[in-house]
């Protein structure tokens, strides 16, 4: 238990850094010394202002600054009320619609003859996948 939370701790703090490094490549990628990096991603067809994909999202460390700075806005916990709200009363909707057509499905042929077919047309996902 306690070697699994250090690994875990380790592991994000990796993650953490090394994205770090690579959001930060805009900025240290134009050192002469990373020029065999430019020159790699100008032959794998990339740009070479920064490291593809990590290099265009913004680095943890501002991201931090930015929530902080944000964080005593009224406006930002409304809309983790609103975003709460609306989660909670689909839900809800979910379970007050759901639950009892599913029973009707379950305890009625008629019922399962008439919706079964229009729930085999929605299903994005095969019964196999």
């Amino acid at each position: 238990m306690q070697q699994s939370l250090v690994r875990g701790v380790i592991s994000l703090a990796a993650f953490v850094i090394l994205w770090e490094i690579g959001a930060r490549s805009r900025q240290w990628l134009g050192l002469d010394a990373f020029e065999w990096l430019r020159n790699l991603l100008a032959w794998m067809g990339w740009e070479k202002k920064f490291l593809p994909w990590v290099g265009a999202v913004p680095a943890p460390s501002i991201v931090l600054t930015k929530w902080a700075q944000i964080i005593h806005d009224a406006s930002y916990w409304q809309s983790w009320y609103m975003s709460f709200f609306r989660v909670a009363a689909g839900f809800t909707a979910a379970m007050i619609i759901g639950i009892p057509f599913g029973l009707l499905i379950a305890v009625s042929r008629t019922a399962y003859g008439i919706s079964f077919p229009v729930f085999e047309v929605l299903r994005p996902i095969p019964p196999l996948a």
